[in-house]
């Protein structure tokens, strides 16, 4: 007994797939047979590849003008109303707003003292990404948040000057960050067959304590990540279209059902308020005499899917 509570400290939400939340039947494999396909972990290291070069070669457009930067965005837009995510939204939207100045700042100054907490376990993922630096001080702990060369967040400057500019802005932190995450998380199962409370998307979830205040493992949320799953597993697979019963029972499987479920549909539906995308459009067929959406990934999304393939090739 005494071995599986200190399990329960090395692996997120125990006995469930650590990306997508479907549950396990063994301790010894902290994924899923969908989440551990290694053509969703090739895809999503290229993707990352290619938004690094271009980031690194051109200014941060709209990110409408790339389409990796468009979905990665679109991910973002899709994960935005996760309550879950609250505490990654607010942080990301202190960083743009007051991080895109010269020099360096305390991080205090920018994010306060109740959500420095937060930043703390995400400042590490944001400088893998490259939104910032951040330095730690050996005598006084005291954290300093820096931008230098062609950081991200610094470079993005010119998309804040309008509202809908903000928006995507806002909406492309988010999925680039939650795609590095999971990534992330990947590279640890595949080299160390754990997840660790300060890797990956651990960073992203809120944490759970023990009655001793204790960290044990975190919540996870799979009303969203499971759709993510679904939706970044099925591109990388190769589909080009699936239909609403392939996708409830995906969602099913990983206990996303009732109400949770029909939020999952209205957003890849684009009936959410304040919520779009172009990952995918649906039209509406008959079956029995029961309306049925089958839902397409957009040629853009497709053709991306493409290019990636095509940029494996050429580094293999």
């Amino acid at each position: 007994m005494q071995e599986a509570v200190e399990d329960k400290r090395y692996f997120v939400s125990f006995n469930r797939c650590v990306i997508c939340g479907m549950r396990l039947y063994s301790p010894d494999v902290p994924r899923c047979e969908w989440c551990g396909e290694p053509k969703l972990h090739s895809i999503l290291h290229s993707l990352l590849d290619h938004l690094a070069d271009y980031l690194a070669e051109h200014e941060p457009p709209n990110p409408r003008v790339e389409p990796a930067m468009a979905l990665v965005a679109d991910i973002g837009q899709l994960s935005t109303k996760h309550p879950y995510f609250s505490s990654l939204k607010k942080v990301l939207t202190l960083l743009m707003e007051r991080g895109v100045i010269d020099g360096e700042v305390e991080a205090e100054k920018i994010w306060g003292p109740n959500l420095l907490m937060d930043a703390r376990k995400l400042l590490p993922l944001f400088e893998k990404t490259g939104l910032c630096t951040f330095h730690v001080s050996d005598t006084t702990g005291q954290i300093r948040v820096g931008w230098k060369g062609k950081s991200i967040m610094k470079r993005a400057h010119s998309w804040l000057q309008t509202e809908p500019g903000r928006n995507e802005t806002a909406s492309f932190l988010m999925g680039y960050t939650l795609v590095q995450a999971i990534e992330e998380t990947m590279e640890a199962l595949d080299s160390e067959g754990k997840l660790e409370l300060n890797e990956g998307v651990a960073r992203i979830y809120p944490t759970e304590y023990s009655d001793k205040g204790e960290a044990v493992g975190l919540r996870l949320p799979k009303g969203i990540t499971a759709v993510l799953a679904f939706l970044i597993g099925s591109w990388a697979r190769g589909w080009n279209e699936f239909d609403e019963f392939t996708l409830h029972t995906f969602l099913r499987n990983r206990g996303v059902g009732g109400r949770e479920y029909d939020a999952a549909l209205a957003l890849l539906s684009q009936t959410v308020p304040g919520v779009s995308h172009a990952i995918v459009d649906y039209v509406l067929y008959s079956q029995g005499g029961t309306p049925v959406k089958r839902f397409k990934y957009s040629e853009s999304v497709r053709n991306l899917r493409d290019n990636l393939r095509s940029r494996e090739r050429e580094r293999a």
